[in-house]
């Protein structure tokens, strides 16, 4: 039932996107004002889908949706090399940093792999599924924030980094969340 009103919702969401030079900050527009929960600001998710050209193809929520999914596997990859460089550069003595470090390679390692079978679950047309993947990304980037934080580690390079992954996973999570 829940795939079926986001389905419609999406079908209603693209007959009524007039302007397609316009659907990424229409669709960011709507979405993100649907959806409070996740707190990224609009001009983030114009912002952030405007940096990948092939947004400028997109002509409906779908594409768009795909695409935010691609960035945050993309992302997720990248900030697990990052951790990497960060656990060379930290000494063996400072374990509280090396166990915050280790802890969100671990999420990142995951998220990366689910992000990847919730694009193919979406491509599927298995919004449900795809919601489920993109929220538990963002939950799992908050998670790392929290031992960041705990750990005193809360103005890193990798800090700003993580946040960034937190609201590109909202995008994708807002533009598949069941509004009902």
């Amino acid at each position: 039932m829940r795939q079926f009103i986001i389905y419609l919702l999406m079908v209603s969401f693209i007959t009524s996107t007039s302007a397609i030079n316009g659907i990424v900050s229409d669709t960011c527009m709507k979405m993100m004002k649907l959806n409070l929960y996740y707190n990224t600001p609009v001009h983030f998710c114009v912002t952030a889908l405007n940096s990948d050209p092939r947004s400028s193809n997109a002509t409906n929520i779908q594409q768009l949706t795909e695409i935010s999914f691609e960035m945050d596997i993309s992302k997720a990859k990248s900030i697990t090399v990052t951790i990497d460089n960060l656990l060379k550069n930290t000494t063996q003595h400072d374990n509280s940093t090396r166990e915050a470090f280790n802890y969100c390679k671990q999420i990142y390692s995951f998220v990366s792999i689910e992000l990847t079978a919730g694009l193919k679950a979406l491509k599927a047309k298995n919004y449900e599924t795809a919601f489920v993947v993109a929220d538990t990304a963002f939950q799992g980037a908050s998670i790392c924030q929290l031992g960041l934080t705990k750990h005193m580690i809360g103005f890193s390079t990798f800090t700003r980094e993580n946040t960034y992954f937190m609201h590109l996973a909202s995008i994708s999570a807002s533009f598949l969340f069941p509004h009902n």
